[in-house]
Formats: structure tokens, C-alpha cells, sequence
């Protein structure tokens, strides 16, 4: 039955979680494979499916599987996509995972691609001064610092410092993220003589 079908895949997907969470991506993938064929069986879509595929991804990239990672994820946001539109809040978060993948693949122009995107579409579902979107342009000014592009950085996060100020305490997290981030593209700025 579909509520049993649910029930199993959600025992299994804490299991995996725990593994996850406690450094064991090798014992948590079978699991997530496992929770992601009964939800395929089940005819389960969109966002559950879309969460299961994330965090097999991140096991997968955890035991260095990265091509099968960025598959996951690029499935996950095709999901999101076509259950909640192109431009929903959950298409972003998908994007934001696969940047954040990306970056970690040293995929800096894609990586910074999938973040305008997402950052696109926060911007009109949540808002420029929406936290989330201010991380991501924040996040956009580090990837070009990745890329040694320090002053388009500091530009990026120039702007996310300018939005955070307007919308956001001065203890938010969020602001003291992007001034610490600041200094640091300064720094690199320096060293760079740019």
C-alpha cells in the first residue's frame, strides 16, 4: 500500500541519515538506494524524491563518486523543475546543492552559473533582501574569489553586505558571514595586487 511504502521509505532514509551523519557514506548508500527504489516504485515525485536523490548524492560524493553526484543532483532539480516549476524556491535549493558540488569539483564557472540561476530565482519568489538570496550572492562573490577574480568578488559581496544591512539585524549570522568573508577577499585581493 502507498502508506506502507511510505513508512518503509522513511525507516530507511533515517537509517542512512544516522550513517551520514556520522561519517559512514559507504553504509548509508545502500540505504538511500534502497529508500530511492521504493519511492520510484511507488510512484513517489517532486520534492521527496528530489531530497532522497540529494543526499544519496552526498554519499556518492563522499566515496569520491562525483560524475554519479552530479547526475543525482541534476536529476533531483529536473524533478523540482517539472513538479513545482521552474522558478519555485525548491528548484533553487537544488541548484545551490549543485553549485555547491561544483565548487568542491573545482567547476568554478559552472558552479557560479547554477548560483546566478538560483539566486535569479530567489530574488523573485522571496525577494532581494531575503536571507537566502543575500547568502547566495554572497556565495557568488566566493566562488570568484575561487577563481582568483577578487575584485568581481568583492563586488559580490559588497552587495550582499549593502542588502544585509538593509534587511537584517547587525548580530544576524548572515552579516557576520559576509564581513569575515569581505576580509578575507581583501586579503586575497592584496596578495593578488588587483
Amino acid at each position: 500500500s502507498p502508506a506502507s511504502s511510505q513508512l518503509l521509505a522513511a525507516a530507511l532514509l533515517d537509517v542512512a541519515r544516522l550513517h551520514l551523519r556520522f561519517g559512514r557514506p559507504t553504509k548509508a548508500e545502500p540505504f538511500y538506494r534502497e529508500a530511492l527504489q521504493v519511492q520510484e516504485a511507488s510512484n513517489a515525485v517532486g520534492i521527496e524524491l528530489g531530497i532522497t536523490l540529494n543526499q544519496l548524492a552526498t554519499a556518492c560524493a563522499s566515496t569520491g563518486r562525483t560524475d554519479e553526484a552530479l547526475g543525482l543532483v541534476e536529476r533531483s532539480i529536473q524533478l523540482r523543475r517539472d513538479s513545482m516549476g521552474p522558478d519555485h524556491p525548491q528548484v533553487a535549493t537544488g541548484l545551490h546543492g549543485l553549485a555547491a558540488l561544483q565548487m568542491n569539483l573545482e567547476l568554478y564557472d559552472e558552479a557560479d552559473a547554477a548560483l546566478e540561476t538560483a539566486w535569479r530565482i530567489l530574488a523573485r519568489s522571496l525577494g532581494p533582501h531575503n536571507p537566502h538570496t543575500i547568502q547566495f550572492v554572497m556565495e557568488r562573490g566566493m566562488v570568484r574569489l575561487a577563481q582568483g577574480r577578487a575584485s568581481q568578488g568583492l563586488e559580490h559581496l559588497r552587495k550582499a553586505e549593502s542588502l544585509a544591512a538593509s534587511a537584517l539585524p547587525p548580530d544576524h549570522p548572515l552579516r557576520q558571514q559576509i564581513d569575515a568573508t569581505i576580509k578575507s577577499g581583501l586579503e586575497v585581493q592584496r596578495r593578488l595586487g588587483s
